[in-house]
């Protein structure tokens, strides 16, 4: 199926074209600019960047009239790395091994002939330059990749080989600054459950950090013993998650009009395919899938093949399911580089981490829900926990999404909840809407927002909204483990700190 163009969807294909034309270099594009990329007509342009605006993968500066990438792409990276069982078991360990070594620890994946970062836990001594994950960096120049290379290479021996044996995981790599100048890397490789290679770790820093025989061999133990680690552990990559999380439902998708004739249908029915993996299980079948976009089988079909063989969907040909695939960072790395107001609160987020060991994110408002657009990981604790790049949440219901409804005027706010039912996701969640709106109240007040267990189980958080001029274009947000911190806590002992940070971009 997979292999046979005629079953592939040349209206989709084209979208993603487009979609794919947009990277860090050229993060806002106009429409001729997307034509001459994309090789597409002028008509054929249009029809296609009008359908994705409309299904909210595209937004038109009103000033420049330029296209760049939504936000809505980083929901679909949320299902990949959520659904990621390599993910959800190493990054404690990305952690702690940043921490041992004072570097940026990086998780990487093969993909292509590159390999992509899937986990990155910047250094506390680290640049202000948003690093986002899903960089992508060419397997053969650089560490990460000729380790993930070798052991890829080395897999024919796994056949042979002693079944407790696993040579890929002695397989590493030291990049003393000859691919980016200054800056040092060493990479050891990661097998799964089969013993064949499916990652690698690495730690980053300036060459002077890695200067002596001394230093660089307690780097290496460390990052040696780290993988080694995660090779015991016999990581089987189709496996589910500990946790699976509540997502709220997606934000809904125009998926055909008769008075419209530049959308086109079938763009915004893959589209959807694609977004049914947000809304429910992260691995589906053809039957759970028809159930949710309720396609006929022959119209899924073409629309999986298309989306199969253009890297965005994973088959798991033994239990027949679906997922989506790592490709899927490449949309929110590119959305990420090529949003001026994410570099910004980049270094101010950073900082904020360094200075409470906490985990902070930054996330915006999208209609009645958040989405988590930036995080940096806590250092290490006892009752660690992870978020993920593009985590939705009810606004209602979490310190950030407080936080931005109390910057809305009394009328917009009323227009916005007006018939809003609120789903209970914790056990701790308030449902009742007059409780909610007295504390958006109290929230416009104080300047800042906090909640306990309400969207997320032992955790406490607290927000400040970030304003540029008088608009709120986002918060940032602080969480901390309940069996530690307290909301008095919080607020006593962190609320400075955040609102230093979310006030002043210095």
């Amino acid at each position: 199926m997979i292999e046979d163009h005629r079953a592939r969807v040349q209206a989709l294909d084209k979208a993603l074209d487009v979609l794919e034309a947009f990277d860090a270099q050229t993060p806002d594009l106009r429409a001729s600019e997307i034509s001459r990329i994309t090789g597409m007509g002028k008509s054929g342009t249009q029809r296609t960047v009008h359908t994705l605006q409309r299904c909210g993968y595209l937004k038109r500066d009103p000033k420049s009239s330029a296209l760049s990438l939504s936000p809505r792409c980083a929901i679909l990276a949320n299902s990949y790395l959520r659904g990621s069982r390599l993910i959800d078991l190493a990054m404690v360990h990305l952690v702690a091994l940043s921490a041992k070594t004072g570097l940026r620890t990086d998780l990487w994946a093969p993909i292509d002939d590159d390999v992509i970062n899937i986990a990155r836990v910047p250094a506390q001594a680290t640049t202000a330059a948003l690093a986002p994950i899903g960089e992508r960096r060419k397997a053969a120049g650089s560490a990460m990749g000729r380790v993930i290379q070798a052991g890829l290479q080395a897999e024919a021996a796994l056949d042979e080989a002693p079944a407790d044996s696993r040579p890929a995981a002695e397989l590493h790599c030291l990049d003393l600054g000859e691919t980016t100048p200054r800056e040092a890397t060493f990479a050891a490789a990661v097998t799964g459950a089969d013993g064949r290679c499916i990652a690698a770790v690495s730690v980053s820093g300036p060459t002077r950090g890695f200067a002596t025989e001394e230093q660089r061999q307690r780097i290496v133990e460390a990052v040696t013993d780290t993988a080694q680690l995660l090779c015991d552990l016999r990581i089987d990559t189709w496996a589910r998650t500990f946790v699976q999380t509540v997502q709220p439902p997606m934000p809904e998708m125009v998926e055909s009009t008769d008075d419209d004739p530049l959308f086109i249908s079938s763009v915004a029915r893959g589209l959807r395919t694609l977004e049914a993996f947000c809304d429910g299980p992260i691995e589906q079948t053809l039957t759970s899938l028809r159930r949710a976009t309720g396609y006929p089988t022959p119209t899924l079909q073409r629309l999986l093949a298309t989306l199969a063989t253009r890297g965005y969907v994973d088959r798991n040909t033994r239990h027949k399911t679906f997922r989506l695939s790592v490709r899927t960072l490449d949309l929110v790395f590119k959305m990420q580089m090529g949003d001026h107001a994410l570099k910004s609160i980049w270094p101010r987020l950073l900082r904020l981490r360094n200075e409470s060991g906490l985990r902070c994110t930054y996330c915006v408002r999208d209609g009645v829900n958040t989405i988590h657009l930036l995080h940096v990981q806590s250092s290490p604790q006892a009752d660690f926990r992870t978020a993920h790049l593009g985590r939705r949440l009810p606004a209602v219901s979490n310190s950030g999404g407080l936080a931005l409804l109390s910057s809305l005027e009394e009328a917009a706010l009323d227009r916005l909840l007006e018939g809003y039912v609120v789903q209970p996701i914790t056990d701790h969640t308030t449902t009742d809407m007059r409780l909610i709106r007295e504390e958006i109240r109290k929230t416009r007040v104080r300047g800042y927002a906090y909640t306990d267990e309400q969207s997320i189980a032992h955790d406490t958080n607290i927000a400040a909204p970030v304003f540029q001029g008088q608009q709120a274009v986002g918060a940032l947000v602080v969480s901390a483990p309940k069996a530690d911190w307290s909301v008095e806590r919080l607020e006593r002992e962190m609320v400075p700190l955040l609102l230093k940070y979310a006030r002043d971009p210095a």
